[in-house]
């Protein structure tokens, strides 16, 4: 049996009214996207949009469907530029991916965040327009 992903990030993003939060998210290598869960979606209310269906799936191959997505601005200290990804919710909170269940979210292989670092994050909310 694989063993779960253990990496836990703490990311801070700014909400709509500029108040600093403090999310905890996994780093997973078994999906690509980056999702939020049912915790995350009760940490970030007032800045999900709606968006095209998004098929999310799994590296054991099952697929799952995420009508809602968040956009965030991401930077760290020092840097010059800031990332912007996505986040998805999806329909199905069983995703079958082991991970511990005090996390906000799962950061999937194409997130910025599988790249080395050595400081804090942190996250804005970003809506799109």
């Amino acid at each position: 049996m694989a063993q779960p992903n253990t990496t836990i990030l703490s990311l801070t993003y700014y909400g709509p009214d500029e108040t600093p939060q403090t999310l905890r998210a996994v780093l997973s290598n078994d999906v690509d996207v980056n999702i939020l869960t049912r915790r995350g979606q009760q940490a970030v209310k007032g800045v999900f949009v709606t968006g095209l269906p998004t098929k999310i799936q799994s590296s054991d191959g099952r697929a799952y469907m995420a009508w809602e997505s968040i956009r965030l601005c991401l930077f760290r200290p020092g840097m010059e530029k800031m990332a912007r990804e996505f986040f998805h919710v999806p329909n199905n909170e069983n995703l079958g991916l082991r991970v511990p269940g005090d996390v906000d979210a799962i950061l999937g292989r194409g997130s910025f965040f599988h790249k080395p670092q050595d400081t804090d994050i942190f996250i804005a909310a970003h809506t799109l327009e």
